[in-house]
């Protein structure tokens, strides 16, 4: 048990430390075994229903880009238009023109 303030704090930041490894785990997609196909996402994919790792998979999305549409659709409620993506904080023209053709918002969800 640390009794001194330099040993608490020491404790600390290891925990910190640990807690930031371990959340970073579950953020890293895993590279496919060699010669396996690559992934593919269900076309059209609903904007309102998919998950971060389905979002990395559309034409010009990275993983900072996926994240930012589920942040979005968590900060302002569900997408009404596919439209709705050009919204999202560092969604460019391009990336967005490449997106639209393979996302969707479908009825009563």
């Amino acid at each position: 048990m640390p009794t001194t303030r330099r040993e608490m704090l020491t404790v600390l930041v290891l925990l910190t430390v640990a807690l930031a490894a371990m959340a970073g785990v579950g953020w890293r997609t895993p590279a496919p075994p060699p010669g396996a196909a690559p992934p593919t996402t269900p076309t059209p994919l609903d904007l309102n229903r998919a998950t971060w790792q389905e979002f990395e998979l559309l034409p010009g999305f990275g993983e900072t880009l996926a994240h930012a549409v589920i942040e979005h659709r968590i900060r302002h409620g569900p997408f009404r238009s596919a439209a709705e993506l050009r919204q999202v904080p560092g969604m460019t023209d391009r990336i967005f023109g490449m997106a639209l053709p393979e996302v969707t918002v479908r009825e009563g969800r």
